[in-house]
């Protein structure tokens, strides 16, 4: 993960843009103060944006999920879009949570130059 001062954060903060839409992952957010910088206003937090949740896999190395949770894991790598894990859905999840971002995204009012941060 790039450091919040890195060059590309500092080349963004000297573009200019109307919106700026961040989850509410920390790591985004920081970015996101850094690239707004002394604009008016502030970013808008969008939690649609953010990242998948894999449930009892989460957090685990490959190593540890493929040990304790071989088949789950397997299932997982094998096809993504289709895993269910405890009666959820990870990725299709994920996607309808994206869906719901672009719905607040293209549909904000007056801004049309702007960025996005997941």
């Amino acid at each position: 993960m790039p450091h919040v001062n890195s060059p590309p954060a500092s080349q963004l903060a000297a573009q200019p843009f109307d919106a700026l839409f961040v989850s509410p992952l920390r790591r985004a957010r920081q970015t996101a103060s850094v690239v707004w910088g002394d604009r008016p206003g502030g970013p808008t937090l969008l939690p649609s944006l953010r990242e998948v949740d894999l449930y009892s896999l989460q957090g685990l190395e490959k190593a540890q999920a493929k040990q304790s949770l071989g088949p789950v894991y397997a299932s997982w790598q094998a096809a993504p879009a289709a895993f269910e894990l405890h009666g959820h859905a990870p990725v299709r999840e994920l996607w309808h949570r994206a869906s719901l971002a672009w719905r607040s995204v293209l549909g904000a009012q007056a801004p049309r130059s702007l960025l996005v941060r997941a």
